[in-house]
């Protein structure tokens, strides 16, 4: 059994929870620090294989093999863990996709289904570590990510929200308060068109959108400055960019075999 799995396993995946967010969403969700700066991630599955995800912006000069700092599972102290480390090419694909070539498993919570089939108004969520905070469950020790509410408000272009963006590459815009510390984190919704309406995959945090407020000053606006207030749009980038970026992988390594 490796390291990372003894660290990490905390087996809440199969715990009965009548809660909106399930055991194995809470319990595939970690916090990563890389160069002092801290942040969320999460583990999915593709293939045979499992992979943690995170923004791209969080693993920032890393190069294509780091050493990351991850705390999760069954307790909350840093375990560094060497990665190769696959990166969004760009501001519209803020996504980073962690391998450990050798270990294909790294929990045993179930899967967290992927999906681009979400409704503009319906519920989403989505998990972190905002400040580095974290909470647990009372009868088991280790430590669990944030539930934040949202609700999905729109697919838009990346040129819509970021300057000089790409055209082709969409953003998926949600309506709530993110937080420092919540990059990197997954998004979930519930799949309407299926029975049950099971928590699916559809995104990972990148930020949110900046509104620009004057600075005001004993009841008058200071010329020329100004504060970045949270707009209340929280930007995910879809899911399949992290998808995209796993089969590349891994036709390379077909290519080099």
């Amino acid at each position: 059994m490796s390291r990372l799995w003894c660290i990490l396993a905390i087996c809440i995946g199969t715990i009965p929870t009548h809660a909106q967010v399930t055991g194995n969403v809470m319990s595939r969700v970690l916090q990563i620090r890389f160069n002092g700066q801290t942040g969320s991630a999460f583990f999915i599955d593709y293939e045979d294989q499992q992979y943690i995800v995170t923004a791209n912006h969080m693993v920032a000069g890393a190069g294509n093999h780091a050493s990351v700092e991850i705390m999760g599972g069954i307790d909350s102290a840093w375990h560094p863990f060497d990665f190769i480390i696959l990166h969004g090419e760009s501001r519209c694909s803020d996504v980073a996709v962690l391998v450990r070539p050798n270990e294909k498993r790294m929990t045993n919570a179930d899967p967290i289904p992927i999906t681009d089939n979400f409704t503009l108004g319906q519920e989403a969520y989505f998990l972190g570590f905002p400040y580095g905070l974290y909470t647990s469950f009372t009868t088991r020790k280790g430590i669990v990510a944030l539930v934040k509410h949202a609700y999905v408000s729109a697919n838009v272009t990346c040129d819509a929200i970021v300057p000089g963006g790409s055209k082709d590459e969409g953003l998926i815009l949600l309506d709530g308060i993110n937080n420092h510390g919540f990059s990197g984190g997954p998004v979930v919704a519930p799949d309407l068109s299926t029975p049950g309406h099971p928590l699916k995959l559809i995104g990972v945090v990148s930020g949110y959108k900046n509104d620009p407020l004057p600075l005001n000053v004993n009841g008058q606006d200071a010329n020329n400055a100004g504060v970045l207030a949270n707009s209340g749009i929280v930007i995910a980038i879809p899911i399949v960019r992290a998808t995209n970026l796993i089969k590349d992988f891994k036709e390379k390594e077909a290519k080099a075999k």
